[in-house]
């Protein structure tokens, strides 16, 4: 069995969409709200400094394989950045995020917060979450 960060964003939000994820049935690709998280993605790191890595980690965890894909760790700071097109699910953003420290407590490695990045398109303002992993 393979748990990746979405089965956790979807568990928070819908479990309905969860079950769907969990089989195969996934409906988002050609979504536009898909579309444009990832050009915000893209944007929002362009400017960053080459010491924000984007990690993709795994682990087993009790005959689990546990997997999970973050926008982009600083390594100095030991700081897991996630950005997101709007806080309006924040709740699950930072449960997504949590698993993401999680992940990286298993290999060992240290991450002392997570912040989630809002790109706000209205007002072209970023609104960060910042919080610690307990």
């Amino acid at each position: 069995m393979n748990i990746t960060a979405t089965h956790i964003n979807y568990y928070r939000m819908c479990q309905r969409k969860l079950w769907l994820f969990a089989n195969n049935i996934q409906m988002e690709h050609g979504s536009d709200l898909v579309a444009e998280g990832k050009i915000i993605e893209e944007e929002t790191y362009q400017q960053r400094s080459k010491r924000y890595l984007q990690i993709s980690l795994s682990v087993e965890y009790a005959g689990v394989l546990l997997t999970g894909k973050f926008d982009f760790f600083d390594v100095r700071n030991r700081v897991v950045h996630e950005t997101k097109r709007s806080n309006k699910v924040e709740d699950v953003h930072i449960w997504q995020v949590k698993f993401y420290l999680w992940l990286l407590e298993l290999k060992n490695i240290e991450a002392k917060k997570g912040i989630i990045e809002y790109f706000i398109r209205k007002s072209l303002a970023n609104y960060s979450a910042v919080f610690h992993g307990n």
